[in-house]
Formats: structure tokens, sequence, C-alpha cells
């Protein structure tokens, strides 16, 4: 479903030959994925009430969420350049924790602090937020600064919790979390970090903090012992923080008026090629997400786990497989693996339910339908196979037809369904195109 997009589910079995997909009815029918659909859970234990102690926001994902976690931590080793960002889930119901940010692609959200590789987009680990005042990631951090800000607990729990700290990786940021004091934090964990800054936060020097009139390409440096702080205007004035860089200039590919090739700051160069690492991220798994709209917040949220268990195998396939695949294919490719590994074609299977031909499988008999109130006479109801919804007709190209309602005291005694003895009972058993076929009869009059 993330390769085809349709807008209902009921389209992907749709028998319209101009939109249908055979791939979904070949393996499973519609009534049997929405049964599943609809059963779908991940636990089965309870979860305290909200305010008593053991509650957990997160209780009703929480085994599958600490399986992901655990899989993608251990699965590979990544390299120094690293992204740091905040990620979300779309969902506009109704949730003690979602999220509102207008700035955002989905503005109303559940929000993943998360950590990729800045060059491939391989997400290393994330934490989801669950308000405040819950347990959060902050509450592990080992600060040298107990009295800290919440965000530099935050990026110190999540990197510690993941074990990247104390390992020499370069931590690439926005101004959410960026802040002298956090770096500060991380050079003594031998982290080295890079980012925008606010011009209001604790510790920046005058010259950087204080807005002046600057030219175009003009740029102020200023140092102390571990950190670099630059103010740089281009379009406009950019402020940044780094224990990485030094204060020198490259080349750009960017030339100006004059053909000459234009001069950026060596810290503002690296962040714009290395932040985007949990962009890339989400860009890769919007084009191929299989979330749909949802009132559970726990469902939207195990299908964007899921998403990153894909996007993630197709990152290691691309790096270390021998099948080289784009990432269309690759999703494809491990889609039809499973279903052809694990399932058996649908029209192999005898077909019991209600409205599905059987075709020779079962035991198929016609039987009185019982009167519930045990009167003489058998109850009566609509034949299932020849009466028609408007939906129904509209797909057999009959938009305005109207049919008199046909009723029948018999059912089979697999389907549980009415049908009329005589044709509709036998062709509904033997006819996969049953309701064409009654319908052409009744549209001729011959029932």
């Amino acid at each position: 479903m993330g390769l085809v997009k349709k807008g209902d589910i009921e389209n992907y079995w749709s028998t319209n030959e101009y939109t249908r997909t055979p791939f979904f009815g070949k393996y499973m029918s519609r009534n049997k994925f929405q049964l599943i659909l609809s059963n779908l859970h991940l636990v089965n234990t309870v979860n305290p009430a909200f305010g008593k102690q053991g509650h957990d926001p997160l209780h009703k994902v929480r085994d599958f969420l600490s399986m992901v976690e655990r899989n993608i931590r251990h699965a590979y080793k990544p390299n120094r350049d690293l992204s740091f960002d905040e990620a979300c889930c779309a969902f506009k119901g109704r949730l003690r924790f979602k999220c509102y940010n207008p700035s955002k692609p989905n503005r109303f959200h559940i929000k993943l602090f998360q950590v990729c590789e800045a060059t491939t987009g391989y997400i290393l680990g994330f934490h989801v937020y669950t308000g405040k005042g819950t347990s959060c990631i902050s509450n592990q951090a080992n600060c040298l600064d107990e009295n800290c800000s919440k965000t530099t607990k935050i990026v110190l729990g999540l990197l510690d919790s993941l074990s990247l700290l104390d390992k020499g990786h370069r931590i690439y940021m926005d101004n959410y979390y960026t802040s002298p004091a956090l770096f500060e934090e991380l050079y003594y964990r031998e982290t080295y970090a890079c980012g925008t800054v606010r011009c209001n936060r604790k510790g920046l020097p005058e010259a950087v903090s204080k807005k002046t009139k600057m030219k175009n390409g003009e740029c102020i440096f200023r140092r102390n012992e571990i950190m670099l702080a630059i103010r740089w205007c281009d379009k406009r004035q950019v402020t940044c923080l780094s224990t990485i860089h030094e204060a020198v200039e490259v080349l750009t590919t960017k030339k100006d008026k004059n053909g000459n090739r234009k001069l950026k700051p060596e810290m503002i160069y690296d962040y714009t090629k290395k932040m985007s690492g949990v962009d890339i991220s989400d860009c890769n798994m919007a084009f191929f997400s299989c979330n749909r709209k949802t009132m559970k917040w726990w469902r939207k949220l195990f299908v964007h786990l899921f998403n990153i268990i894909v996007l993630n195998s197709y990152l290691l396939n691309k790096m270390y497989g021998d099948l080289k695949l784009s990432h269309p294919d690759f999703v494809e490719y491990i889609a039809t693996y499973l279903v052809e590994k694990n399932c058996t074609t649908a029209s192999s299977l005898p077909r019991q339910r209600a409205g599905k031909p059987a075709i020779g499988n079962g035991n198929h008999y016609p039987e009185k339908i019982p009167n519930r109130r045990n009167g003489p006479h058998s109850a009566a109801r609509k034949c299932y196979a020849c009466n028609f919804t408007k939906n129904q007709l509209s797909k057999l190209g009959h938009v305005d037809l109207k049919l008199p309602k046909k009723c029948s005291s018999f059912r089979c005694t697999s389907c549980q369904v009415a049908l009329c003895v005589d044709p509709c009972f036998a062709v509904f058993h033997t006819d996969k195109s049953y309701r064409k076929t009654l319908l052409d009869k009744r549209v001729s009059g011959l029932i």
C-alpha cells in the first residue's frame, strides 16, 4: 500500500477494470484484511490508569517499540557525523501528548527526538515525547551541571542511551537545542557539536549576540578555549556555534554577479551539508509510507515504526547487500517475498465467507431460514446475490437503475447468507462474477 496509493482501503480490492490491482485480492480477501486490521493489538496486559504508579503512556506499543529500538541500535555502527532533530508521526485525534507546530508539514503530530547518520539518513535511535511531567529521556541524563536546561538533558540523555558519547562523534543540530552549556557538556564527553544558535542563549559573546548592521558576506568570529561562535551575513544574519571548526572560510560552487566563487565560513558550509540527516529519513519514509487515517494513535505510531524498519533495511541493503535495488524496488521485493513465501493464493483456499463464491469447495446446501419467534412460517431476508447497492450498481455501469427488492426464505448451510433457490444459489457458488451475471438476468427480465 506504500507503493500503490489509493484513497480508501476498499479500493485496493476494486474490480473496476481501469483501477483494479489484482495483487491484493489474489492473496487475501477484503473482509479478511479489514477483520484482522480491526482486531490488531500489540499487547495483552493491563496498564494502570493515568496518574497512578506504573502508568506507561506508550503501553500499547511498548513491546514493539523496545524491539525496534534494540534492533536498529545493534544492526549498524554509524560514521562520525550525526544529526539530531525532531521527527513527526502525523496524528489529529484525541491524545494527551499530541503536539502542535504550525511550521511542520504535519501540524498535529506525535513528536520523536531522533538521531540519524548525517549522510545516509540511517535512524540510529529515537525517543517518543509523552508530555510534560511524564517519564522522559532527560531524567536519565548524567550532566556535569545539574541545573542545565531541559533541552540539554534531552540531547545528553538520548545520546547516552544509544551509547554514542565518548566516541568522538560530531553532532549537528538546530537552534532549538544549541547552547554553550550543551556544547560544553558534550565536549567533556569527547563528543563535538555544531549548530545554529539563538542570540538570547546564555554564554554567547556580545559581538555575536548583539544585532548590528552587516554587509553581505561579512563575518564576525569569536572564540574561547573550546568553542567558536560566528555571525555571518548572507541574505540574512546567521549565528552559529561549534566545537569542531576553525575560523576559516571556504570557496563554494556559487558565484557572484562578477563570476567569482563565493566565500562561506567552513562552519556554515558543513552545517548545511550535514544537518539534514533527519530530514532525509523523513523524506524517504514519506514517499512509501503505508500510514492511513485512524482514530487509534498507537496504530499510527506502529506503522511509523514499521516504516523506520523498512527504511533502515533498505539503507543496509544499499551499503552491504548483493541486490542493488532502488528504494521502491526494494519495498516491492520485500512485500512480494514475504507474501509468496508465507501465503497461498486466495483462489486455492475454500471460501466459506458470506458473499464469496466457493466454486466447488465445501458443502453448500439450501435450508429454510428459521423463524426467531418460533412461528409456523420461515423467516425471509433480502437475497444477498441479486439485490444491489448504489455503489455496486455504479461499478457495474448502471448508475440510475432502480430494481425492486427480492427476498428469500432459504439460505446456504455453509455461507449463512440468504439466496434465491433459482438461479441465485447456483450462480453464487459457481461464478466469480456472480453479481454481473445476476444483474444482467434481472435487467433482461429472466428473474
